[in-house]
């Protein structure tokens, strides 16, 4: 096979199998739309730092992410800068191994301060838990040291899933490379003269031919 065929033989094979290879399309980050806190702020206010002089240049994210629940959401799960967005809930698996130094559960701080009378200096307010104890690394899991923050999807924290773009096809089809011919050179076989040998030559023997004599009858 000639150089000039390999060469169009792996052409051939690039070209049919590169539109089956797997490939996943990263997701961009949407903020839950329209989402704002209970007190109007949106996710805009939560991706700037703070000006406070007690929070001073920390991100609004840290300060009050998960703080003022709105619409089942704060903004630490509504907003992309805060590790959240329209499809963090649905993706989020939170930690099920995860206990606080107290025994609570992720379900634990799913529920809003002062649902069972415990802090109902709060009952007005509908956050969650995860304001009031997510952060306290003082009740981390004893096991993992993660805090609620760090394990629980209510308190923007788990881990999510992506979803691959499955857009192309599954399997790729069995590729047959192309059959190259290249004709054999033919070369000419040597052609040798066969010697020539000349037939042995009898001379016929001579017979004189009868004469006849004077007085013959």
């Amino acid at each position: 096979m000639t150089a000039t065929a390999i060469t169009k033989t792996t052409i051939a094979l690039v070209v049919l199998i590169i539109p089956y290879l797997p490939y996943t399309t990263a997701q961009t980050c949407v903020d839950v739309p329209n989402w704002t806190d209970a007190e109007g702020d949106g996710c805009d206010f939560y991706a700037a730092l703070s000006d406070d002089d007690e929070y001073m240049g920390e991100p609004l994210c840290e300060v009050y992410g998960d703080c003022c629940t709105n619409d089942g959401h704060t903004a630490q799960t509504a907003c992309c800068a805060c590790g959240g967005g329209s499809t963090f809930l649905e993706t989020c698996q939170s930690d099920a191994d995860f206990q606080d130094c107290d025994g609570n559960t992720c379900e634990w701080y799913e529920q809003e301060i002062g649902v069972d009378g415990v802090d109902d200096y709060y009952d007005d307010v509908m956050d969650t838990r995860c304001w009031l104890f997510a952060d306290d690394a003082t009740c981390a899991d004893p096991v993992t040291g993660k805090t609620a923050n760090d394990a629980c999807c209510v308190c923007g924290g788990g881990s999510t899933t992506t979803t691959a773009n499955t857009s192309a096809p599954s399997s790729a089809p069995t590729v047959t490379p192309p059959t190259v011919t290249t004709s054999a050179p033919v070369t000419s076989a040597p052609v040798t003269s066969a010697p020539v040998t000349a037939a042995p030559v009898t001379a016929a023997p001579v017979t004189a031919a009868p004469t006849k004599s004077p007085g013959d009858n």
